[in-house]
Order: C-alpha cells, then sequence, then structure tokens
C-alpha cells in the first residue's frame, strides 16, 4: 500500500450498540503501508469480539509502516469497539515514518472500549531491515518522529501482554489540509501551517487505561517527549497507566513518566527508569497550587539518573516555603513496603524547583535517616554517588536564611545547582578555600537583567585566594545597607559581565554597604568581556547599567582596586555609568592601589562624587591612583574628594574634568593630575605636597588643551602647579590666586611649541620661586607679586625663537647678592663657572615691572646672542 490517506484494512458499522457486529476473526494478515502519508492499515469501528493474527506458524502475521511521511498514520486504530485481541504471532512495526501512532483504542459514543494486544510493537526510526520478531533494543538506533506506542483515550481500556521496542522524538514539519479560499469563497485552497509533534511511549488521556506487562523497552528523546503520560481526567475518573517489566528511557529534554491533570501511573514490579542529560524522571501537574498527577509505588521501582539528568522537577508558589516530604507525599504513594530507589550518578538532580520562591532553610540535606526528611525513611532511598545535586533552582527566587559555610560537604547549599535565578543572602557565608564563590548567577538569553537579581543583606567572608562574594552575568548585583563583604587576595567582593543582550535593562553592580579587600584584590568588578578578554557583541549596547559604590570599600593592602570598569562599548550614547556616589568612600591604604580603574576601547563616563581616600607610596613607580584610565575615549569627572598621602597620583588619564566642588589632595613627591592626550578642564580645589610634588603634569607629543582654573591651589615647598614635559600643550590659567612658599615653581613647560596663557595672581610668602618658567610661548595677563622673599622670578625664557611676554603686573623684592637674585623677566642661563651659554631666552614686555628692594632685577637677559626684551 502506498499513496495518502489510504486504509489497508477496515471494518465499520453504523450502530453504537454494543453486539451489533460481532464476531470477526482474521488469521492470516500481511498490510505493508509503504512511503505512504497518513494512512491506516487496520480501521476498526463499532466493533465487537475481533481477533487479528492466528496462532499457526508459518503464516504471515504483519502490519508494517515504513519510510512513510505525514503527521497522522496508524497501524491499529479501533473506535467504539470492545473485546479487540491482537494474538502472539503479530508482528507489527513502524520504521522510518512519521507521525504514527502504533496501537489506538478510544470511545466516542461508547463507553467499554477495550483492546488487549499478545502481538509485538516495534517502533522507530530506523529503516526495516530485520524481522520483527527478531529485534532487540539494540537494534533500535534512530528516533522516530512523532510517534506514540499505545494511545488508550476517552475512556478505552488498553491491556499489554506482548514485548514492546520504541524509540521515539520530536517530529516538526508542516501540516497540510484543504480549506475554503479566504481570495474566492467558490474555491477550497491547499494550507500548510508548522506543527511539532512529540513522541509518547505509552499514552492514556481522558480516563483512558493501559495495564501492561509485557516486556517493555521505551525510549524517548527531545523536549516534552515522554515514556508513560497519564492526562485529562473526565466524569471525575482518572486516567492510569499500570506497567511492569518495564525498561523506560529519557534523554535529551524528555521525560520517564508524566502524570497531570488526575493521571494516574501505578508503577508494579521489574520496572527500571534511565534518566539521561538534560531529562527528567518524574512530573507532576499543578492546578492552582494543588497536585493533579500521582505516581504509586506498588513495586520496588529503581531510578537511574545520569549527570544532568533529574528525578523529579516542581513549579514553585510565591510563599518561599517548601515542605519536600509534604511534596513527596502529595506525588507519590507506597504499598507496604515498596519503595523508590534514586541511583545517583555524579552531577544527577534530584529535585528541579523553578519560577517561585523559596527559604534555604527549606531544602534539608537529603538525609533520610534522621532529620526532616526521617519519615521518608523505607519510601525513598538515595544511592550512588555523592556528588549528586539535592536541588536545582530554575528562575526562582532563593532567600539564604541559615548560616552556610562554603566548606562544608554536607551543607546543601553548595550542592545547589541555581539557574537564571535571584539570591537574597540575609544570613553569614564563610569560606576559606581558594576560588570560592558565595553567590553566582548567570542570566538567560535576552531577558532583562533584573531577572537575576542578586543581593547580600548580611555577610559575606571569604578568606582564600581567587574568591568572588557576588558573581553575576547581566544582572542586578546589590550590597545592601546592612552587606559586608570581605575577600582575601586575588579576589573580587563582586563581579559583574555584561553581554548587552537585555533590551533596556543591562546589568548593574552597586555597593550600599561595607567591602574589605585582601592583597591584590577588587572591590567592584565590572567588564563587557569574558574571561579570555573576548568582547559581549550584544544587540543592545544602550541598555541602562553600570557600576556604582555608595558606601565603604575599604583596604590596607597592596595592589588593590576599588572599582574596576572594563568596557568596548562604543554606542554614540552610553547609558553605562561608573560612578563613586557622594555618600561612597574608597579608602585604598597598601601602595600600587587604584580607586578607580577605567578600561576597554569604550566611550563611557568615569566620575567620583564621593572620597577616595590613598595612603603612602614608597615611590611612584609604586604609586597609589585616585581615577586610572588609559583611554582616550573615556570620560573621567571628580567632582568629590581625591585624598592622599606621599608618591600618589590623583588622576591618571586622558579626557578629565575636575568640578568646582573638586578637591584633590596628594602628598609630597605626588601628582594631583597625571595626562598625555585629551582636553582637560580642571577646576575645584587641588593641595599638593613638597619634594617636587606636581599639580598638573602634561606628557607625550599630543596636542593637548588644558583648562586650569581651580578655585583654590595650595603648593607645599619644592612643588609645582603644573610641570609640561610633552609637546604641542596649550594651557589657559584662571586659577584664583596662588600663594608659592619656598622653591616652587607655577608653571614649568619644556614644550617649544606649546603655550600658556596666564591671568592667575601669583604672591610669594617665601623665597626662590618661580612664575613661569617655559621654553614655549608665553603670555602673562595675570598680577605676580613676589615682594615677600629673595630670589623669586617672575616670568623666565629659555626658547629665543618663542616669545615669554608680560602683559600684566609683576612685582620683585629685594635679592640676596650672588645667591638668590629677585628678577622680574629673565632669559636664558649662562654659566659664569664654565664661560658655557646654556641656553637662550625671548621675553618682552607691555605691562608693568617693579622692584621693591635691594639689588632687585626688573630683566635679566643672557649677555651672548640673546633676544632682548621689549618694554
Amino acid at each position: 500500500m502506498e499513496g495518502e490517506s489510504n486504509v489497508g484494512l477496515s471494518l465499520e458499522h453504523t450502530n453504537y450498540q454494543a453486539g451489533s457486529y460481532t464476531n470477526f476473526n482474521v488469521d492470516n494478515i500481511d498490510i505493508v503501508s509503504n512511503k505512504g502519508k497518513n494512512n491506516r492499515i487496520l480501521n476498526l469501528q463499532r466493533i465487537d469480539a475481533f481477533q487479528l493474527g492466528g496462532e499457526e506458524n508459518g503464516k504471515p502475521h504483519r502490519l508494517l509502516m515504513k519510510d512513510g511521511i505525514g503527521w497522522n498514520n496508524n497501524i491499529v486504530w479501533a473506535f467504539d469497539s470492545t473485546n479487540i485481541k491482537v494474538n502472539r504471532k503479530m508482528e507489527i512495526g513502524s520504521f522510518n515514518t512519521e507521525g504514527v501512532r502504533g496501537i489506538v483504542i478510544q470511545n466516542l459514543r461508547r463507553n467499554d472500549a477495550s483492546l488487549t494486544n499478545y502481538g509485538k510493537l516495534v517502533m522507530t526510526g530506523d529503516k526495516y531491515t530485520k524481522a520483527i520478531k527478531d529485534m532487540k533494543p539494540e537494534d533500535l538506533t534512530k528516533a522516530g518522529k512523532g510517534m506514540v506506542g499505545f494511545l488508550a483515550n476517552n475512556k478505552g481500556t488498553l491491556t499489554n501482554h506482548g514485548d514492546f521496542l520504541f524509540y521515539g522524538g520530536v517530529h516538526k514539519g508542516n501540516a497540510e489540509y484543504y480549506g475554503d479560499d479566504p481570495n474566492d469563497s467558490t474555491k477550497v485552497k491547499l494550507f500548510s501551517t508548522p506543527f511539532e509533534k512529540n513522541s509518547y511511549g505509552m499514552n492514556a488521556k481522558y480516563v483512558g487505561k493501559i495495564i501492561s506487562d509485557g516486556v517493555a523497552y521505551i525510549r524517548v528523546r527531545d523536549k516534552k517527549s515522554i515514556g508513560l503520560f497519564s492526562s485529562q481526567t473526565k466524569d471525575n475518573i482518572n486516567p492510569e497507566i499500570t506497567i511492569s517489566n518495564a525498561k523506560v528511557i529519557a534523554e535529551d529534554g524528555a521525560i520517564n513518566a508524566a502524570a497531570n491533570k488526575s493521571g494516574i501511573i501505578n508503577f508494579k514490579d521489574n520496572n527500571v527508569l534511565f534518566t539521561k542529560k538534560n531529562a527528567l524522571t518524574f512530573l507532576t501537574g499543578y492546578e492552582n497550587g494543588i497536585a493533579d498527577g500521582k505516581f504509586n509505588i506498588q513495586g520496588d521501582l529503581r531510578a537511574e539518573i545520569e549527570k544532568g539528568g533529574t528525578a523529579f522537577y516542581y513549579k514553585l508558589p510565591n510563599s518561599g516555603h517548601f515542605d519536600f516530604v509534604t511534596w513527596y507525599n502529595t506525588n507519590f504513594s507506597h504499598s507496604a513496603g515498596k519503595k523508590l530507589t534514586l541511583n545517583m550518578r555524579e552531577g544527577g538532580r534530584v529535585l528541579l524547583l523553578a519560577n517561585g520562591k523559596v527559604n534555604l532553610t527549606s531544602l534539608p540535606s537529603m538525609d533520610f535517616s534522621s532529620g526532616a526528611l526521617s519519615s521518608l525513611a523505607g519510601k525513598l532511598e538515595i544511592t550512588g554517588s555523592q556528588n549528586y545535586i539535592p536541588y536545582s533552582l530554575i528562575e526562582s527566587n532563593l532567600k539564604v536564611d541559615r548560616d552556610v559555610n562554603l566548606d562544608s560537604n554536607t551543607d546543601s547549599y553548595n550542592k545547589m545547582q541555581i539557574t537564571q535565578s535571584s539570591i537574597v543572602n540575609e544570613k553569614t557565608i564563610v569560606g576559606t578555600k581558594e576560588e570560592q564563590v558565595a553567590i553566582v548567577q548567570e542570566n538567560g538569553n535576552t531577558k532583562e537583567a533584573d531577572k537575576v537579581s542578586l543581593t547580600n543583606k548580611g555577610t559575606i567572608q571569604l578568606t582564600g585566594d581567587k574568591s568572588t562574594g557576588i558573581y553575576g552575568k547581566r544582572g542586578i548585583l546589590l550590597n545592601d545597607n546592612t552587606g559586608k563583604i570581605s575577600v582575601g587576595k586575588k579576589s573580587a567582593a563582586m563581579y559583574l559581565l555584561e553581554d548587552n543582550e537585555a533590551t533596556t535593562m543591562g546589568g548593574k553592580v552597586s555597593n550600599l554597604g561595607d567591602i574589605s579587600l585582601g592583597k591584590g584584590s577588587i572591590g567592584i568588578y565590572y567588564s563587557d568581556k569574558d574571561k579570555n578578554g573576548n568582547i559581549f557583541t550584544g544587540s543592545n549596547p544602550n541598555t541602562v547599567g553600570g557600576a556604582y559604590n555608595l558606601k565603604n570599600i575599604l583596604s590596607s593592602s597592596e595592589n588593590t582596586i576599588g572599582m574596576y570598569f572594563n568596557s568596548d562599548n562604543m554606542a554614540a550614547t552610553n547609558n553605562k555609568k561608573y560612578i563613586n556616589e557622594a555618600t561612597g568612600l574608597i579608602q585604598l591604604l597598601g601602595e600600587h592601589s587604584i580607586g578607580m580603574f577605567a578600561e576597554g576601547n569604550g566611550n563611557y563616563l568615569t566620575e567620583n562624587k564621593g572620597r577616595i581616600v590613598l595612603g603612602n607610596a614608597s615611590s611612584l613607580t609604586n604609586a597609589n591612583i585616585g581615577i586610572f584610565s588609559k583611554n582616550e575615549k573615556i570620560l573621567i569627572k571628580n567632582s568629590g574628594n581625591i585624598t592622599g598621602g606621599k608618591n600618589i597620583v590623583g588622576l591618571y588619564g586622558y579626557q578629565l574634568t575636575t568640578t568646582n566642588t573638586s578637591k584633590i589632595t596628594v602628598g609630597d613627591s605626588g601628582i594631583g593630575v597625571y595626562s598625555s592626550k585629551g582636553n582637560l578642564d580642571l577646576a575645584g580645589d587641588l593641595k599638593i605636597g613638597a619634594k617636587e610634588a606636581k599639580g598638573v603634569y602634561l606628557v607625550g607629543n599630543t596636542a593637548q588643551n588644558t583648562a586650569y582654573k581651580f578655585s583654590k591651589l595650595t603648593l607645599g615647598d619644592d612643588s609645582f602647579g603644573l610641570v609640561n614635559i610633552g609637546k604641542n600643550k596649550t594651557i589657559t590659567s584662571t586659577t584664583n590666586q596662588v600663594v608659592l612658599g619656598n622653591r616652587n615653581m607655577f608653571m614649568y613647560s619644556e614644550d617649544n611649541l606649546g603655550s600658556i596663557t596666564n591671568h592667575t595672581t601669583l604672591r610669594s610668602n617665601g623665597d626662590q620661586n618661580y612664575g613661569i618658567y617655559s621654553s614655549g610661548s608665553v603670555i602673562n595677563y595675570g598680577s605676580i607679586d613676589f615682594r615677600n622673599g629673595k630670589g623669586n622670578v617672575g616670568l623666565y625664557s629659555t626658547n629665543k625663537d618663542r616669545v615669554v611676554k608680560n602683559a600684566g603686573n609683576i612685582y620683585v623684592g629685594a635679592s640676596q647678592p650672588r645667591e638668590h637674585y629677585s628678577i622680574g623677566m629673565a632669559g636664558g642661563y649662562y654659566d659664569t663657572d664654565t664661560n658655557t651659554l646654556v641656553n637662550t631666552g625671548n621675553i618682552e614686555n607691555t605691562g608693568n615691572i617693579e622692584v621693591h628692594g635691594e639689588r632687585g632685577i626688573v630683566f635679566k637677559p643672557t649677555p651672548i646672542n640673546n633676544v632682548f626684551p621689549k618694554y
């Protein structure tokens, strides 16, 4: 038989009354559907007392479907028929055929439909190459698509005493049908709609019943395919499967046994279930929070749970409370002395909880000898590997409401598997081993970041190296105002990875509590790169998110970083923020530490609104730095306080802004602002220490504009307001009055291609100070009042090709002959000891220069080859 929608043998009667069309026997039969589509081999409708296949050897007893396509193929279909018997010599099989039902019994208008099978049924996606009677389980190597082995529907009863071999999976295709043409009501049209059909080994539904004690080998694969499926009550009667002598294998998303909508499955003797990776052993449905399926353990039952497989599944409510004993007794009942044994492989899961809330105290250790689960002793037993997963959470909310010891092998929290879920810690989590993580989650697919919320309200204390307090991928990470996180060496308190896959809400990490860091550790770590440095290329880089500190990040250890942000996000409007907020304190007292570290090739804002406190460093080589970046696209803004000791750098970067509220204080030999590229807009207060400390330090040959407009600048002795050893720098100073002490230099420049424009008023309170010392062009509009002290110089030029011009007022005091001369303007330098001209200068005055005191000098040009001043 070939073609489409054909029937091999059909017996039908129009009378629905029982016994009206009876006693049919088909002894010898051999029907094959070859390359057909939606065919039916045997069709029985309203037939009573029918026998298929005689007992005589050597005669054909075969119903075979092979190499077919479609979604509605049937081998044996009995409808409103009773006392149907398939004898033991029958060989029934489906090979490489889509959408096949093996044996079906169902009622429409009657209640007594029944079928008993003694024959052998084989269903597989393999080609037909071997006689059905000779086939064994190992001959089934390929899953059939969208198959059902035994189906008892609508109060039909199917009893199986025969052998059954089944290997089925999902069928994805298109269903075709004819209907009215929407464009022409006088015509019909062929329609095609996509569908997905799963496989069921045995299916009792709408009060159907299946009783099977024949030897059954059922193997199912793919999501939603089920080995044993009992579902759909009707007229307050339960659908039911009772099975013995069965081996049921589920793999790749399939389910061994499912009972929902009042379905019941009775496991009698000699059954074993194999649950492979990504498969589930038992599934019961719930209606309004009440279980509506049941598994009855009437004989000892063993389930082999392999790595990645799961025994039980439950969709959590939102109460937060879960009682495993109550749940188990609601879904499972046991005949006296009969038990369910879960033989666990390493990485196998006992219970998967989903889509709700649960407290950690509701998830006790899987110990049935004592404690919370002791009442299940004798009913439920766990054997095999001890490295199984007792509880797995997915898309749920876990409250850690008891203390956790990460070092303990018996703590159930350490054995849990948590996926795409939110976690709140309200207690204490401690650990001493390397590479421990207290709270960890990664988001799935393109879900918004708030679907994974990781919050610490308690204490996390990890002393082992390379550990992490909270880790999340595209999540919301929060150390709340009562939260405390302390980590040891080379660790991170909070670690967020952003893959830019959300639609609107990106990942965000915030500290509102207290963080304490060990040597080489980081307080807040944010990155859009994986552990190998590969950039996440999500489709939505404009999502809102970032890293925020609102309270304390503290350390007295070396090589620490308060906040680290690494992003290659090039979005024109970058909504990722990196901020130490006004209430935030980053205090790092060990040397070679950085308050805020900005890295990557992205364009984003790094801002300090709060306080960064740095300790002393032994040298600038091991300097502590307030904010650090080497990416010229990154904007650095300071509107808060940066305070440090010796050998520290306040800001190190390219595009730098300090606002009117900015306060930067560095100690001896430190640097307030260090830059080689980008424009600088510098306001607020800057205070530097002694011993050649530098307020602003410019390097490199890239052109820069520096707006030097501090409201207050305080210099320690032997320090510089600005040092420029680079090229092409344009500097404009509008800073308020600056008072120089001893041996200060307001501005020093070696840049023969750059320029300085000064509007700042300078005053001296000590000796040997310089106003501006430059190899490049200078114009001074400010007032330089050096009447106090000796040896002070207003303007100094070292390049005859660049003019240093005074258009303001310069006042100098007395000199100390041969030691310290007070000079209004000077150019070049001649070494009288060696009679050598070191350099020449070019000075010009259009303003006013006055000497107040003995032996002060208005101009001091170099006497050889110097360009003399104009005045």
